[in-house]
């Protein structure tokens, strides 16, 4: 079995590093040109349990999207959240790039209304190939609120420094956020390519000619056509307003509908076919879905 080395402190991650910095207990940033990772490190896997921003610029980065390769030369920006496992050199060393990290303990957030928001900034469950690709005036702008960021927490603590870091940390958060929507517009033709490829998949598993005895996941899917799930479900959001499960359920209540046509199969047939433990659940899915329950349903059609 492979061992995990779990990091659960800035001192632990500048120790991995080798890097010779400011120690923060809550917020560190790193210049990646000035790392010194150990070369048997390089091969192991680690959990780094802190949230991770990491910029890459560099004139000759490339980096996968998709099942693309694309030019990063303005600069790209990839996110890590606590508990992911990598290698070191599939995320911070194969492209060989200038940058820096930026590293905050979850603590830092513990009981804000940032720790709250957290669930929103799906970019952290991404996958490394899905990186925020940044124009020259995006990456200038970001910059701009890592060097406050820097200046604030190399400053004496006071009553005022954890609200300040807080709220550069989430004008950043925001900014990602705006300019992951921006690159969901720029490769919307790509998107809805792809689609057009989950809507065929989707077709495909609840098919009434096909064995259905399996209903994709968007987790599944996902992995099919080359993305996260997250990253998956964000790219349809933009596209036509749905997550992807909420797309998957789409196809179930259209299969359900389908199911009832056929008197000779109860309701609980109908649950289990299409996935549910216990009648109930599927009643209260099809009841939030058209108002009515199934029994109601089947009788007025």
């Amino acid at each position: 079995m492979d061992t995990v080395k779990q990091i659960n402190s800035i001192s632990d991650l500048h120790e991995l590093f080798g890097y010779d910095g400011f120690v923060n207990p809550y917020i560190t940033l790193i210049n990646l040109d000035k790392t010194n990772l150990r070369e048997e490190l390089r091969s192991l896997k680690f959990s780094i349990n802190l949230y991770t921003i990491t910029m890459k610029n560099s004139k000759e980065c490339w980096l996968k999207y998709g099942r693309q390769v694309y030019d990063f030369s303005a600069g790209s920006l990839l996110f890590t959240s606590p508990g992911q496992v990598f290698l070191l050199d599939s995320v911070y060393d194969d492209l060989h790039c200038e940058g820096w990290m930026l590293c905050f303990h979850p603590d830092l957030i513990r009981d804000s209304h940032i720790e709250e928001k957290m669930i929103e900034y799906t970019y952290f469950s991404y996958d490394t190939y899905e990186a925020l690709h940044l124009s020259n005036q995006e990456t200038l702008m970001v910059n701009e609120v890592i060097n406050n960021i820097t200046k604030e927490y190399t400053l004496s603590e006071d009553d005022f420094s954890k609200s300040i870091l807080l709220s550069y940390i989430e004008v950043l958060l925001n900014y990602s956020s705006r300019f992951y929507a921006r690159q969901f517009e720029t490769r919307s033709k790509s998107n809805k390519d792809y689609l057009i490829k989950f809507e065929e998949i989707l077709k495909k598993a609840f098919s009434d000619t096909n064995d259905f005895n399996h209903i994709p996941s968007v987790k599944e899917i996902a992995k099919e056509l080359g993305y996260s799930p997250n990253y998956l479900s964000d790219m349809l959001k933009k596209e036509t307003g749905l997550t992807g499960s909420e797309h998957i359920q789409n196809h179930m209540l259209e299969k359900a509908k389908s199911l009832l046509v056929n008197k000779s199969l109860t309701i609980n047939d109908i649950s289990i076919i299409l996935g549910f433990e216990q009648q109930a659940n599927f009643s209260k899915f099809f009841k939030s879905k058209t108002g009515k329950s199934p029994s109601i349903y089947r009788k007025s059609i």
